[in-house]
């Protein structure tokens, strides 16, 4: 018996079975729009985010200036990609002894719905509590902002709680200069030498709760966050069953 076409029907049709399946286990994430008023509110199918996590069904939280240095901002049961509601909520208020303001960012070549993402923002001292998080493990993307002096700025974001990334800090500096729509991971841990970037990546995270701590009072008062993802990782014994399971139909399938 010549195997030969069954064998090459398998593998063409086992890769197509693969490639569905990663369309199926898109991961599911959480998506935070800062927002300070409807102009710069993201609809429900824009999309925005770094490539590798694009997204549409932000939630657009509304930030607001309540007395001088005392911005805040909350929701709660955040929806995910899907449009479903989770246990996800969230909460943005100042650091102790430091100062949050809510306003608008400079376009910095953003164009579309990542222009609309990173207009809205909280600038200076930030503390982000998000909690009730549904997801075992999980990656953070933080997206920095800036305004007319962005290229002089030094930016230190931080998690705190349990089983969180272990680089913890990060250093930013947003001089801008970026292609249109163009994101440049942040990566340096080194308060001495922050490196060029556009947003932050806390990944493998498992806590249930972390709280998000952004500093921009190191030299000039001039760079943002603009909003955030929480991206569930889907658990490898997960796919490797589906993926067996589908693999073990096609073979079936083109034995009889």
């Amino acid at each position: 018996m010549n195997t030969t076409p069954y064998l090459k029907v398998l593998v063409i049709t086992g890769s197509l079975a693969i490639f569905s399946l990663g369309n199926l286990l898109a991961a599911p994430i959480i998506s935070i729009n800062l927002t300070t008023d409807i102009a710069n509110a993201l609809e429900s199918t824009a999309q925005a985010g770094a490539p590798a996590v694009i997204s549409d069904q932000w939630n657009n939280i509304t930030v607001t200036n309540a007395g001088d240095g005392n911005a805040t901002g909350s929701g709660t049961n955040l929806i995910d990609n899907s449009g479903a509601a989770t246990t996800l909520d969230f909460a943005a208020s100042k650091l102790t002894g430091g100062n949050t303001y809510a306003g608008t960012s400079s376009p910095y070549g953003w164009t579309g719905d990542q222009l609309t993402m990173h207009t809205g923002r909280l600038s200076y001292d930030i503390k982000m509590n998000v909690t009730e998080i549904p997801y075992a493990q999980y990656d953070i993307y933080v997206y920095l902002s800036a305004g007319a002096n962005g290229g002089a700025v030094a930016a230190n974001i931080s998690l705190t709680g349990d089983d969180l990334d272990s680089s913890h800090f990060y250093y930013a500096n947003y001089d801008g200069g970026y292609p249109a729509n163009n994101y440049v991971q942040v990566t340096s841990t080194n308060s001495a030498a922050p490196s060029s970037g556009n947003y932050v990546l806390f990944t493998g995270n498992t806590g249930t709760s972390f709280q998000l701590n952004y500093d921009s009072t190191a030299t000039i008062f001039d760079s943002y966050v603009a909003g955030i993802q929480i991206v569930a990782i889907p658990e490898p014994s997960s796919l490797v069953l589906i993926s067996v399971g589908l693999l073990t139909l096609v073979s079936r399938r083109y034995i009889k």
